[in-house]
């Protein structure tokens, strides 16, 4: 089986900065291989103070006042912004080994913004880390991404830890 289409989900984890590093590995042993990695922003939830209009929001880059959407969007702005430049970085150690990658970045609920990309696309493998958890920690894990994604696709899936 040839692997031409790679997709890393990257949460910033240091496992899925293994799985990065594993994806370049497959990436310097196969030609034409395409990687995509693959960035959600979580949705932000706000305290119900945020939306009440007794107390003023403050943007925390200028001081002034905000509307509560007007402060949520910044954050988005925000940790947009953070990511472009993190993956960034990450996209530019694959070009130094001319391996072609592509940075995607959505918003909203990882599994199901991972699960909605793969329908438009042919993925050959996906690559993803996960968090090592032992014992009763591990009943926990069973929600994880990396678990509901594993479950529910049909191309091979390589768990990093």
């Amino acid at each position: 089986m040839s692997f031409k289409n790679i997709l890393v989900p990257f949460d910033f984890d240091p496992s899925s900065e293994l799985a990065v590093e594993y994806a370049r590995k497959i990436g310097k042993r196969v030609t034409d291989v395409q990687i995509m990695i693959f960035h959600v922003i979580k949705d932000i939830t706000t305290p119900g103070t945020i939306t009440s209009f007794d107390q003023p929001v403050y943007s925390y880059r200028t001081g002034e006042i905000l509307s509560p959407s007007a402060y949520v969007k910044e954050m988005y702005y925000e940790l947009k912004s953070k990511a472009i430049t993190k993956l960034e970085v990450a996209k530019k150690e694959f070009d130094k080994e001319g391996i072609s990658c592509q940075i995607i970045i959505e918003q909203g609920d990882p599994k199901q913004k991972i699960l909605q990309y793969l329908q438009g696309i042919k993925i050959d493998l996906i690559i993803m880390g996960t968090s090592r958890r032992k014992g009763v920690s591990k009943i926990y894990a069973l929600g994880s991404v990396a678990r509901f994604i594993s479950e529910n696709v049909t191309c091979p899936v390589i768990l990093i830890h």
